[in-house]
């Protein structure tokens, strides 16, 4: 796998730093260790047990993404909500795990994948208007259709994984499971 380091470093070269310069505008983090304080309204219970306590509404610091285990995020900084503490918050854009698995395990970031994600992300803003520069990929000869087939399975398979019509339809209830340990 990549370095996080590297590919943190290559956001910043390439993607830069947010107006006030001291915080990357994209940043590749571990889901498991991000933490946030949130104003919100709270329900405490006894802890293993289902006897409340309290309802109070305060300042906490909660898991940004209690519906990811074990995946890796890139984020990108914005402005906050009114019920975060901070005037900038990075917020996810892209998760490297199995489509519809939030527990499953994490697909390993990529390079090429991050790129294509963030620069997809400024050609849909440029478009709307916004001012970042037009999504300009990497050259290919319009005329090589194995450099453009070889460049779409490479961040297809960075993107995606090892995704398959089965896992696909397992994700999206469609399919069937039969535990082969329950058949006799």
């Amino acid at each position: 796998m990549e370095q996080v380091e590297i590919i943190n470093q290559r956001l910043i070269d390439y993607y830069g730093y947010f107006e006030s310069g001291n915080m990357p505008n994209y940043r590749l983090v571990w889901g498991d260790t991000q933490l946030e304080i949130v104003l919100d309204t709270f329900r405490d219970y006894v802890p293993g047990t289902n006897i409340f306590v309290r309802e109070v509404t305060e300042f906490r610091e909660v898991r940004k993404y209690p519906y990811l285990k074990n995946k890796w995020v890139l984020e990108k900084l914005l402005p906050a909500s009114e019920q975060l503490t901070t005037n900038l918050t990075y917020e996810s854009i892209w998760v490297f795990g199995k489509k519809g698995d939030s527990y499953g395990e994490s697909i390993e970031p990529k390079w090429i994948a991050i790129q294509f994600v963030i620069d997809g992300i400024h050609e849909a803003m440029a478009k709307a208007g916004s001012p970042f520069p037009k999504y300009t990929p990497e050259p290919i000869e319009q005329n090589d259709p194995e450099g453009l087939r070889l460049r779409y399975n490479e961040i297809y398979e960075a993107l995606y994984g090892n995704e398959s019509d089965v896992t696909d339809a397992l994700a999206t209830q469609q399919g069937v499971f039969i535990d082969s340990k329950k058949v006799m």
